[in-house]
């Protein structure tokens, strides 16, 4: 077996048995505190207005990777992926400053 075949099962291997282990731990318990974020201000019916937005810069940033990956003609898989994550934080993190909370 070629040292790449190797290395891309033992990535699925790590990666299988750290999701597994994930539904055999126990939730873990977050300080309130930790929420309690600098900008606290509702700005046009928006909580925690620049927390929320700061979050933009992701999504222009993957946005803009993507664009320059299909001009210069250099669309792998992994460079698409890597694109479309860095925009979907934006979402991920914008909701989750929208409304703070362990659950």
């Amino acid at each position: 077996m070629s040292q790449r075949k190797i290395g891309i099962t033992l990535l699925w291997l790590v990666g299988i048995t750290a999701i597994v282990a994930l539904f055999f731990s126990q939730p873990i318990v977050q300080d309130e505190t930790y929420h309690h974020f600098s900008d606290i201000k509702t700005i046009f019916g928006i909580s925690n207005f620049w927390n929320v937005i700061s979050n933009l810069p992701f999504l222009f940033v993957g946005i803009l990777g993507l664009y320059k990956l299909y001009r210069f003609r250099s669309l792998t898989n992994s460079n698409i992926i890597f694109f479309i994550g860095v925009s979907l934080v934006a979402f991920g993190s914008g909701y989750y400053h929208l409304k703070p909370n362990t659950k």
